[in-house]
């Protein structure tokens, strides 16, 4: 078998920024969702409104969990608990 392995490291700066700007979309996210409750409650109630409301919201919870997700993961890399490899196969699959 042909097999490379190579591990990638994000240096630690690299690393810091990267959970700034996560920590930066988590709290829009919250605050989009917020909002999204007030907007709920300031406009009647219809079938096509509700719908999009919810939509909104359930994008914007999607988005938060995606972004604890990707945290965690960069958190356990500069932790040194998470390596990444990436694997070459040869033209046979091997």
């Amino acid at each position: 078998m042909n097999k490379t392995s190579i591990k990638c490291s994000i240096s630690h700066c690299g690393c810091c920024k990267l959970l700034q700007k996560l920590n930066s979309i988590e709290s829009k996210c919250d605050r989009i969702i917020i909002e999204l409750s007030e907007v709920k409650n300031l406009v009647s109630s219809k079938p096509s409104v509700d719908r999009l409301i919810e939509s909104l919201e359930q994008s914007a919870n999607d988005l938060y969990e995606q972004t604890v997700r990707q945290r965690e993961l960069v958190e356990q890399s500069m932790a040194g608990e998470v390596t990444m490899r990436i694997v070459r196969r040869n033209e046979y699959g091997f």
